[in-house]
This record gives structure tokens, C-alpha cells and sequence, in this order.
């Protein structure tokens, strides 16, 4: 995403009738885009959905809770649909997530992208994990926790070919298991990027909606969804730069 998108996307909300974040928040209209204040969870916390909607498309309102703050946000369907997941279109895929939100959001993008879901329950793990036997489903779209809880319990389902880890944390040390593929992914802002895990540590490899800056040893974000943008989010993930790459740490 270059400057000069950039800054069209903030004429563009700053003038639009939708919403009323971005001109409460920023006050006068902005000359440039590195000279914006920063979003934070707390600024979302306490701005009405209303007022954070810019687009009056239908689609899912959920929750999301971070450290200090707790809010509802909308993703539309088209929103959900634009996510770049990891998963091949026509694939069998077992949601199974701590967070029945997130379970229903990649649900959503399954069935948007071809690939027809089964919603397992994390409280049910048996059944769960019986019932994607008989579906005969070939990828995993979990967790950390959940996937931590399958490999100790050795539940992973047998035809599984593909685990795609979506979290807001990925470790280094986390255990290889099949092919795998790790995705940043935040409730508030969907997907920011792949993660890739070299030898220097966890790179961010961003989603091509996605502008990444690191701040104060914090990964900041733009990202421009149609319903919720995103402009020069906070996020609460520790990150750093070297060579122009972005390293989770």
C-alpha cells in the first residue's frame, strides 16, 4: 500500500457521510499520513459502532476483548471474503477454535471461497473430532491453544493434509505438525499477513491490504476494510524492524 493510496484513503474518510470516527478522532483534515495520531483499542472502546461503520453492508458483529478494553465490531461479508487465508478453494475444512467467533468468521470465509466448513465445538472435541472423520475433512483451521490441546490429546483428525494456525500470537517454538501455515489475525482488523519462521525469528509477511510500520516497539497497522478501517492501529503485539523486514517478537 504506497503513500499515495494512503492518503486518498483518509481523504476518503475523512469526507465521508458514514461514520464520524476518523473526523472526531483527527479533528482537522489531515495534511499527511505519517503525521496521524495513533488508534487504540481504548479509542475504539469508547466510540460507538455506529460512529466506527463505514459501510452499512451486511455481515457479522462480534466481539473483541484485548488488555484493557472490550468492543463490538462489524465485518462484512465482503470484508471477510477479501481475507487472504492459506486455504485451497474446495477443501474439506474442520474450524475448531477457542473463540466460537472466530470459528464462525472462518466459517464464513470457507463458504465464500468454495470450501465447505464443518464447525467443530472445543467442548466436544470427541464429537468434533468424529464427525470430521466421517466428513473426511483434509484441513485444520484452529488455534494455538486448540492446536496444542489436539497434539497432546493426539486428536488431529487422520485425513488432515493442511494446519492453518489463525492467532494474534505465534511463537518460534511452536511444534511443526503436517504442513503448516500461521496467520496474524486480529478480530478487530481480520487478517494482517502469513507468518514465516526463519532463523532471526517470526517475519510478518504482510497481507497486501495491509500497511505495517513498527512504533515504539509495537506493530502498527492501516488496513483498509470497507466497513471497519483501520488507520494507524495500535495493535498490542511487541514487533521489530530489521532491513526493512518486520519480525514478531
Amino acid at each position: 500500500m504506497d503513500t499515495q493510496i494512503l492518503n486518498q484513503l483518509i481523504e476518503q474518510l475523512y469526507t465521508s457521510e458514514e461514520g464520524g470516527l476518523y473526523r472526531t478522532f483527527w479533528g482537522k483534515r489531515p495534511e499527511d499520513f505519517s503525521t496521524l495520531p495513533l488508534l487504540t483499542p481504548d479509542i475504539l472502546a469508547s466510540t460507538s459502532l455506529y460512529d466506527r461503520t463505514y459501510s452499512r453492508d451486511q455481515g457479522l458483529v462480534r466481539s473483541v476483548a484485548t488488555r484493557g478494553s472490550e468492543f463490538l465490531v462489524k465485518r462484512s461479508f465482503v470484508d471477510i471474503a477479501h481475507e487472504h487465508l492459506p486455504v485451497p478453494s474446495g477443501s474439506r475444512a474442520l474450524v475448531l477454535t477457542t473463540n466460537p467467533d472466530d470459528a464462525l468468521e472462518y466459517a464464513l470465509w470457507c463458504y465464500e471461497h468454495g470450501s465447505i466448513p464443518y464447525y467443530g465445538d472445543v467442548g466436544n472435541v470427541e464429537v468434533a473430532v468424529f464427525c470430521a472423520e466421517h466428513f473426511r475433512t483434509n484441513v485444520l483451521i484452529t488455534d494455538n491453544v486448540t492446536i496444542a490441546s489436539l497434539i497432546t490429546d493426539a486428536r488431529i483428525p487422520s485425513m488432515i493434509e493442511l494446519v492453518v494456525i489463525i492467532d494474534r500470537v505465534h511463537s518460534s517454538d511452536q511444534t511443526p505438525l503436517l504442513a503448516t501455515e500461521r496467520v496474524l489475525y486480529l478480530p478487530e482488523t481480520g487478517c494482517l499477513g502469513r507468518i514465516e519462521s526463519t532463523t532471526d525469528g517470526l517475519v510478518l509477511l504482510e497481507d497486501g491490504r495491509v500497511f505495517a510500520e513498527v512504533l515504539d516497539d509495537t506493530l502498527v497497522v492501516t488496513k483498509a476494510n470497507a466497513t471497519t478501517p483501520l488507520i494507524r492501529y495500535k495493535t498490542e503485539i511487541a514487533a521489530r524492524v530489521e532491513r526493512d523486514t518486520i519480525y514478531l517478537v
